[in-house]
C-alpha cells in the first residue's frame, strides 16, 4: 500500500485531479462572475429608459411645487410595481434632495458623483456603467438616470439604482445556493468524465515508465541481460536507448574488472606458490563456494593479504603449512592467514604491530623482513574501520585475521 501511494503514476494522477478540481472551481466562479456581469449589463440596457419614463410622469407635479415629497404617492406606486429599485432626486450638482426606498433605511451619502451619470446620458461608455450607491458608500451599482426640472424651473436628475438592498440580499442568497449546487454538479461531472479519461491516459502514458523502472530493478538484481525495447523516437525511446547503452557499458566494464581480478589472483598465486615451493611449505586456500562482496580498496587490501602471507611464509619451517581462509560470520566476511610456525611469545604480542619490530622467533633475521609489514597492514585496516587481530600459541603457530562488513 505504501509503495502504491509512492508510485509516479499515483502522484501524477493525484496532481492531475487536484488541478482539475481547482480549474473546475475557478471556471465556475469565473462563470458566475461573468454571468452576473452579463445580467447587470442586460438589466441596465433593458431599463435604460426607466428614469426618463418616470421623469415624464412626475415632472409636472415637481414643476408646480417646491415640495419634492409631493410626488411620493406616484413613486411609491411605481416601486410597488418594481420593488428592486431605489429612486433619488438630485440637484444640478449631485446633492440628494429626496429619496424613495425601503422604509426604515437611511441614506449614508449626501451626494452622488455625476460623472457616471453624464456618461450614461451621453452614452460615452458601453454598459454596464456603475454609479454611487448612496446607502452603501464605497459600493457601486448600475443605474438609470434622466434630467428633470423641479421647483419652478430648477434643473436636476432623477437617479434610479436598479438593484436595491432587498434585491441584493435575495440575490446573494440565491447566488450562494446556485454556486454550491453548480460546484457540486461541475465537480462530479469533471471527476467522472474528464477525470476518469485523464487517469486512463496517464496510466497508458506511464506504462512505458513502469517498464523502465522494472528493467532497472531487474538489472540491479544481477539480471545483466535485461534490455529495453526501443519502440518510439520520443523521450521514452531516448531513455530506453540510453539505458541499453549504459547496461552494455556496465557489463563490459564488469568483464574487464573480472579479467583484471583473475590476472591479479594468478599473479599473486605465480609469486607465493613458487616461494612456498622453494621453502618446502604447503600453501593452501580454503574459499567458500560463493564469495560475497565487501566495500574496500582492492589495491590496499591486496597489500594486506600479501604482507600476511609473506609474514607467514617467513616464519614457517620446511614441511609446515600456511592456509588462507575466507568465511562469513555474523554478517561479516572474515579473512585469516594461519601458519604452523613457532608462534609468538606472549611477551612479544603487544609489540608485533609496532614499526620495525622483528621479535625473537626462531627464524633467520635476514629473511624476516624490515618489520613494517604488520604495522602497514594494521594501518590499512584501520582506514577501512577494521582491525588486524592475532591468536598465537608458541610452538604451534599463529593466526592473523580481520573482518569487513558484507555488502547486502
Amino acid at each position: 500500500m505504501k509503495r502504491f501511494f509512492h508510485s509516479f503514476n499515483v502522484k501524477i494522477s493525484s496532481l492531475f485531479l487536484i488541478l482539475l478540481i481547482t480549474m473546475g472551481i475557478a471556471q465556475i466562479l469565473i462563470s458566475v462572475k461573468l454571468t452576473e456581469k452579463r445580467q447587470v449589463e442586460v438589466d441596465q440596457v433593458v431599463n435604460r429608459d426607466l428614469a426618463r419614463d418616470m421623469a415624464r410622469e412626475i415632472e409636472p407635479q415637481l414643476g408646480e411645487s417646491s415640495d419634492l415629497q409631493s410626488v411620493g404617492s406616484i413613486i411609491h406606486y411605481m416601486m410597488v410595481l418594481n420593488p428592486a429599485i431605489e429612486i433619488y432626486i438630485l440637484s444640478e450638482t449631485g446633492q440628494i434632495l429626496a429619496f424613495f426606498a425601503e422604509e426604515g433605511k437611511e441614506v449614508r451619502q449626501s451626494s452622488v458623483d455625476l460623472v457616471p451619470v453624464e456618461n450614461f446620458l451621453k452614452e460615452l461608455e458601453i454598459p454596464p456603467i456603475y454609479g454611487d450607491d448612496p446607502r452603501h458608500p464605497g459600493q457601486k451599482k448600475h443605474f438609470s438616470a434622466a434630467r428633470i426640472q423641479y421647483g419652478n424651473g430648477k434643473n436636476g436628475y432623477l437617479y434610479i439604482v436598479l438593484r436595491s438592498t432587498i434585491y441584493d440580499v435575495a440575490a446573494d442568497m440565491l447566488k450562494e445556493k446556485y454556486i454550491v449546487s453548480t460546484l457540486w454538479r461541475g465537480l462530479l461531472i469533471s471527476m467522472f468524465s474528464v477525470g476518469i479519461i485523464g487517469l486512463i491516459l496517464f496510466a497508458f502514458l506511464t506504462k512505458r515508465l513502469h517498464l523502465v523502472a522494472q528493467s532497472v530493478r531487474e538489472f540491479q538484481k544481477s539480471n545483466y541481460e535485461k534490455r529495453l525495447p526501443i519502440r518510439s523516437k520520443d523521450e521514452f525511446g531516448e531513455l530506453a536507448a540510453t539505458f541499453n547503452l549504459m547496461a552494455d557499458r556496465i557489463v563490459e566494464d564488469m568483464e574487464k574488472l573480472k579479467q583484471t581480478d583473475r590476472l591479479r589472483r594468478e599473479l599473486i598465486a605465480m609469486k607465493y606458490k613458487t616461494e612456498a615451493r622453494m621453502r618446502q611449505v604447503n600453501l593452501e586456500a580454503e574459499l567458500p563456494k560463493s564469495l560475497h562482496m565487501v566495500r574496500a580498496d582492492i589495491g590496499m587490501l591486496e597489500r594486506v593479504i600479501s604482507n600476511l602471507l609473506k609474514n607467514a611464509l617467513n616464519f614457517t619451517k620446511a614441511h609446515g603449512s600456511v592456509v588462507l581462509r575466507i568465511s562469513e560470520t555474523n554478517g561479516n566476511i572474515r579473512l585469516s592467514v594461519s601458519d604452523t610456525g613457532q608462534g609468538i611469545p606472549k611477551n612479544e604480542l603487544p609489540y608485533i604491530f609496532d614499526r620495525y619490530y622483528r621479535g625473537e622467533r626462531n627464524q633467520p633475521r635476514s629473511k624476516s623482513g624490515s618489520g613494517l609489514g604488520l604495522a602497514i597492514s594494521k594501518k590499512i585496516l584501520e582506514l577501512h574501520r577494521s582491525s588486524l587481530e592475532v591468536n598465537s600459541m608458541p610452538g604451534k603457530g599463529s593466526v592473523f585475521f580481520f573482518e569487513l562488513p558484507r555488502i547486502k
